[in-house]
């Protein structure tokens, strides 16, 4: 009876030694990549902070040196490009899932260059369009200028192809790298609209201080594979999950930023020096 039972115990032990080994291997990859994901979303969580607050002051120094006019003028193109963040965020959502499911960087790479050569044709049809348009959209906003618009467009032209480049570098799981570009472009838009509107550019400096801090983060947004995607070998990508994406992105951004370009239509007296005072 004894010795039965040893012999059966000694058995279960020999095959639990054989079957628990693989799965504390694949629980410790489970809770690596867990602990990868918790970390990379902390380390977001403190960029995006960080990023609130570089935002504040900057709509603080800017309608401090612009003026009520002027600020309202910056918001109103500004706002043209958080609409087009609807294009950016979808490409980045697909690049980033895509790459995150591909275990070579062979493949990684054919995504990236897949889904960049995309984006670049959407950025550059988008900015055409607002080039061809700048008239139409500086009449329906009440700008100043045209101009405006046409450095705008040049802003979404880099600002498409942008939410590939930050996909990539979520989908390798670089969540610092990602929260360093989101930090860099609001301390460019900031800095650069400090100085520019202070050499006497105004409206089109602070304009052209977040054209300069999309291309710059563009250029600056690593890792990236660079040009050896361009020879990689090609990989579908559905067209329906961009599209899903899209339709989604485009509800939240009109519902958080359409609101502004309604009133700057159709309230064009809504904000006059008038109601301010001189020494706010």
């Amino acid at each position: 009876m004894t010795l039965t039972g040893k012999t059966r115990i000694s058995d279960s032990s020999h095959i639990d030694s054989s079957q628990v080994l693989p799965r504390t291997t694949s629980q410790t990859q489970a809770r690596k990549l867990r602990d990868k994901l918790l970390g990379g979303s902390l380390t977001l969580l403190a960029g995006s902070g960080l990023v609130g607050v570089t935002n504040l002051v900057y709509n603080v120094v800017t309608a401090r040196l612009l003026g009520p006019t002027g600020f309202a003028h910056a918001t109103a193109v500004y706002t043209l490009l958080m609409l087009a963040s609807a294009i950016t965020l979808s490409f980045q959502v697909v690049c980033a899932k895509y790459v995150a499911s591909h275990e070579t960087p062979n493949e990684k790479a054919a995504i990236f260059a897949a889904l960049h050569l995309r984006a670049w044709v959407s950025g550059i049809a988008l900015g055409m369009v607002l080039f061809v348009f700048n008239r139409v959209l500086m009449a329906y906003l009440n700008l100043p200028d045209p101009v405006l618009i046409s450095l705008l467009a040049l802003g979404a032209a880099f600002y498409i192809p942008l939410g590939v480049r930050r996909g990539y570098i979520q989908g390798v799981h670089a969540f610092g790298a990602l929260a360093i570009n989101f930090m860099l472009e609001g301390m460019v838009r900031l800095g650069g609209a400090y100085v520019l509107i202070r050499l006497g550019l105004g409206v089109k400096g602070a304009v052209l201080a977040s054209v300069i801090a999309v291309v710059a983060s563009y250029f600056s947004a690593k890792p990236s594979p660079g040009l050896h995607s361009l020879g990689s070998h090609f990989i579908p990508i559905s067209f329906g999950e961009g599209l899903q994406a899209i339709v989604f992105f485009s509800g939240q951004v009109i519902i958080n930023n359409f609101d502004i370009v309604l009133v700057k239509h159709f309230f064009p007296e809504f904000m006059l020096p008038c109601r301010w005072s001189d020494d706010w």
